[in-house]
C-alpha cells in the first residue's frame, strides 16, 4: 500500500500503483479495482481482490490486516489502512479512510466491522471482530479510557492528520450504563443481547458510604503498551439513593439527556448504635458487594415519605421497612 491507501502491486518485476477503493465485506477486505478492462485482462489482474487474515489495531490506531499465506497472498505482509476511529456502536467500529486518485482527486470512505466490546485482563477496551466457526480477532485500543461527566466512558488519542499533516486529539464516545456486579468489578453495558460490555477490575474506594452524599468510588489501574506501569484513576459515580416499592434500594446515576438509570440492589439492614440506618448491599445473585450506605433517620423520613419500624434485638437490631415512592 502507499501512502494514500491504494494498492501497490507487483507484477512482472513492475511495480504498479492501482486506482480503486478498500472495502469491508461480511468483516472480510477487498479491493475494488478502477482500471481499464483491457489493462487488467493483459496482467491478469481481477476487478476485485479479495483477503483473508487477522485484524488488528496498531499503536497508531489504523487498522491492520496481517494476511494468511495463500496462493496470492504472502504470510507476514500487513496492509495498514491510515485513517481514523469514526465512531463505536455497540455492535461495530466505523473507520475513516482516505485516499487519492491518480489525477490527484482526494476520496473518503467509511469501512465497518461487526463484532462486540470487551475489556481486556488489563482494563483496556477492545473490539472482537466476528469471524467464522466463533473465531474472534481483537482491536485494542491501548491507551487510556476516562468517564465523563454524563457517566459515559470517552477515549482519546492523539493522530496526525493525513490532509493537513496536524497532529490533531480525537475522542470517542461509548453509550452505555453502569452495572456493580461485584465486589471486585464494576461493569459498563453497551448492549447485553450482544454480549457487548465493559467489565472492569476495580479496587472500591468508598466501601462505607453515607446517603445523603450519592456518590461511588473505585480505583482502576489501566495498562498499556510497552513496559511502563499501569495508569492508575479514579472513577466516581454520581447519583441518587433511592427506596422502591418493596423495601429495595437503588441508585440512580443521570446520563444527560434526560437518561436517568438505576442500578438496583438488594440489601440486608440493621441499626447502629447512633440510631442510624445501615444497609449492606448485595447483587442480584443475592451475593455481598462489600457496600454499606448508611442513613439517619431522619433522612429517611425526609426521602422516602413512608416509615420505620425498629426492632430492637439483643445482638443487632433489624428493620421492617414500609416506604411510600411516588414514582
Amino acid at each position: 500500500m502507499d501512502g494514500y491507501n491504494r494498492l501497490v502491486m507487483a507484477r512482472n518485476s513492475k511495480r504498479y500503483i492501482l486506482n480503486g477503493r478498500f472495502f469491508i465485506e461480511d468483516n472480510l477486505l477487498n479491493y475494488m479495482v478502477n482500471e481499464p478492462e483491457g489493462w487488467r485482462k493483459e496482467i491478469d489482474l481481477p476487478k476485485k481482490i479479495k483477503f483473508t487474515g487477522s485484524w488488528s489495531m496498531n499503536s497508531n490506531h489504523d487498522l491492520a490486516l496481517s494476511l494468511y499465506e495463500t496462493k496470492d497472498q504472502s504470510r507476514g505482509d500487513v496492509l495498514s489502512l491510515k485513517g481514523n476511529i469514526l465512531d463505536v456502536r455497540s455492535d461495530a467500529i466505523l473507520f475513516e479512510v482516505y485516499s487519492r486518485t491518480k489525477s490527484g482527486k482526494e476520496l473518503t470512505r467509511i469501512l465497518k466491522l461487526g463484532g462486540r466490546w470487551q475489556a481486556d485482563e488489563n482494563n483496556r477496551l477492545r473490539f472482537l471482530v466476528k469471524k467464522e466457526e466463533r473465531k474472534v480477532d481483537v482491536l485494542t485500543l491501548q491507551g487510556i479510557w476516562e468517564v465523563n461527566r454524563n457517566h459515559e466512558i470517552t477515549y482519546r488519542y492523539e493522530k496526525m492528520d493525513l490532509k493537513t499533516k496536524e497532529r490533531l486529539e480525537r475522542t470517542i464516545l461509548f453509550k452505555g450504563f453502569w452495572e456493580i456486579s461485584s465486589s471486585d468489578r464494576f461493569v459498563y453495558i453497551l448492549d447485553l443481547k450482544e454480549n457487548s460490555y465493559f467489565s472492569f477490575k476495580a479496587q472500591l474506594e468508598t466501601p462505607n458510604l453515607i446517603g445523603k452524599k450519592g456518590v461511588i468510588k473505585y480505583r482502576v489501574g489501566i495498562g498499556v503498551k510497552g513496559r511502563r506501569p499501569a495508569s492508575a484513576q479514579m472513577v466516581s459515580l454520581f447519583g441518587t439513593w433511592k427506596f422502591g416499592r418493596k423495601g429495595g434500594i437503588c441508585f440512580e446515576i443521570d446520563y444527560g439527556e434526560d437518561k436517568i438509570k438505576a442500578v438496583t440492589f438488594g440489601a440486608n439492614f440493621y441499626i447502629t448504635k447512633r440510631d442510624n440506618v445501615c444497609f449492606e448491599l448485595k447483587n442480584k445473585e443475592g451475593e455481598d458487594l462489600g457496600i454499606s450506605v448508611t442513613f439517619s433517620r431522619r433522612f429517611l423520613r425526609t426521602q422516602a415519605r413512608g416509615f420505620l419500624r425498629l426492632k430492637r434485638r439483643e445482638k443487632e437490631s433489624r428493620i421492617e421497612a414500609g416506604l411510600k415512592i411516588p414514582w
